[in-house]
C-alpha cells in the first residue's frame, strides 16, 4: 500500500507541475517559441511521465488482482482521477501542438487553405505509425500514393534528398510544404483526378472494388475509404481532391 502511495504522489506531483508549465506557454508571445516549449513539454511527458504512470498502473493491478484496499481518503492519489488526468494532459498538450503548428503553416503558406492543412494532416497522420512527427521513406511513399501519385522508388529517393532531413525522414511542414506546391500545379492536381478516374472506370464516383482492384496498398485504400465523401454509387474522389488540391 506504501508503495502505490509513493508513485501515486510521484505521478501527482509530476502532472500538477506539467499542466501549470503547460498553462505558462500561453505567456510566449512568438509561436515559434510556444511551439519548442510545448514539444519540450511532450518529450518529457513521454520520458517521464509515461513511466510514472506505467510504474503506478503496475501496483494498482496488482492490488486489484491480490484484492487488497488501499482506504486512502485523499482524492489526489486515487488511480482512476490520476489516469484521467494524464490521459487528459497528454491528450491537450498534442491538441495545443497541432493548433499552434496549423497556426505556423497557414502563415508560412498563404495559398494553402485551413481545410487543405487539415486534410494534409489527416493523411500525414495516418501513415505516421510510431507517431513521431515523420516519414520514413516507405510512410511517405504510401502517404503520395494514397493522394494519386505514382512516384516510382527513384521518385522517392529524390524528394527524399530534397526535403527530407539526415535521417531520410520528412517532416510534417515539408509534406505540407510539398504538397502546397503540388495543390497550387493545376497540371499536379489534374494528373491525380485523371488517376482516379481512371481506376473509377470513367465514373465520378469510385468504389471500394474499384480501389481493391489497383495496384495501392490496403493501408492506402484504408485511409481514402476513411477520408472520401460517400455519395450513392460509391465515394466522391473529386469532391475529396477539390477538397485537397483545389
Amino acid at each position: 500500500r506504501s508503495e502505490y502511495t509513493e508513485a501515486a504522489s510521484s505521478l501527482n506531483s509530476f502532472l500538477s507541475s506539467e499542466t501549470k508549465a503547460l498553462s505558462d506557454t500561453n505567456n510566449i508571445n512568438d509561436l515559434n517559441e510556444q511551439l519548442s516549449k510545448i514539444k519540450q513539454l511532450n518529450e518529457t511527458f513521454q520520458q517521464k511521465g509515461k513511466p510514472l504512470f506505467e510504474e503506478l498502473s503496475s501496483i494498482f493491478d496488482t492490488i486489484e488482482e491480490e484484492n487488497i484496499s488501499i482506504n486512502d481518503s485523499n482524492s489526489d492519489i486515487d488511480f482512476q482521477t490520476l489516469k484521467s488526468q494524464f490521459e487528459e494532459l497528454g491528450s491537450s498538450q498534442k491538441e495545443k501542438e497541432q493548433l499552434i503548428e496549423k497556426e505556423l503553416l497557414l502563415q508560412s503558406n498563404s495559398k494553402a487553405s485551413p481545410e487543405q492543412i487539415d486534410e494534409f494532416k489527416e493523411v500525414f497522420a495516418y501513415f505516421d505509425k510510431d507517431n513521431s512527427g515523420h516519414l520514413t521513406k516507405l510512410e511517405f511513399k504510401s502517404c503520395l500514393q494514397s493522394l494519386g501519385e505514382n512516384p516510382s522508388d527513384d521518385d522517392i529517393s529524390q524528394l527524399i534528398s530534397e526535403i527530407g532531413d539526415n535521417n531520410e525522414q520528412v517532416s510534417f511542414e515539408k509534406f505540407v510544404d510539398l504538397m502546397v506546391s503540388k495543390a497550387t500545379d493545376s497540371n499536379s492536381s489534374d494528373e491525380i483526378l485523371s488517376s482516379f478516374r481512371e481506376i473509377a472506370g470513367g465514373r465520378d464516383t469510385i468504389t471500394e472494388a474499384d480501389l481493391r482492384n489497383s495496384s495501392m496498398d490496403p493501408d492506402e485504400i484504408d485511409y481514402l475509404l476513411s477520408a472520401m465523401p460517400v455519395v450513392d454509387g460509391g465515394y466522391d474522389y473529386v469532391a475529396w481532391i477539390e477538397s485537397a488540391f483545389k
